[in-house]
């Protein structure tokens, strides 16, 4: 698995250079801004127009209010990410915005904390369906470290 920061996937693919193959980890915890975000959701889509499996792991967003949850949780459906995973209750108008915008068959998931957002993260790279190319994009720092430590360890 490759880490590597939203800022150097957008800086790629801007470039022509396109995404690094196999597993990527989107290292998205610097700036948790919703702009920085919506670039990283951005970038991801264009990673999974190619074919790839696409997730975000989103915590709460700095300094948004509901209204932006929601707004993101509607564009990450719009934008075809395959699968979100919004994690602690600061992120339920996210989720939900997900599944009203039509998120309805577990790709949009609010899990407690970090542990659990590990796990369900965790158990989609262990899917027979997984080609072992998926790309996710993270948020949240205690995820991510988890997600790298895995990654190492394998």
């Amino acid at each position: 698995m490759t880490v590597v920061t939203t800022g150097q996937l957008v800086a790629a693919l801007d470039s022509g250079a396109g995404a690094p193959g196999g597993e990527l980890l989107v290292d998205a915890t610097e700036d948790r801004s919703s702009s920085a975000l919506l670039a990283g959701l951005k970038a991801l889509a264009e990673i999974g127009r190619t074919g790839r499996r696409t997730v975000a792991v989103v915590g709460p967003v700095a300094g948004a209010d509901w209204e932006e949850h929601d707004r993101i949780g509607r564009i990450v459906v719009r934008l075809d990410i395959r699968s979100l995973v919004a994690v602690g209750d600061a992120t339920r108008h996210l989720s939900t915005a997900a599944g009203l915008e039509g998120s309805w068959d577990g790709e949009a998931v609010l899990v407690a904390d970090e542990a659990a957002a590990y796990d369900e993260v965790r158990a989609g790279l262990l899917r027979a369906d997984s080609m072992g190319d998926d790309v996710v994009l993270v948020t949240v720092p205690a995820v991510l470290e988890r997600l790298a430590i895995r990654a190492v360890t394998r």
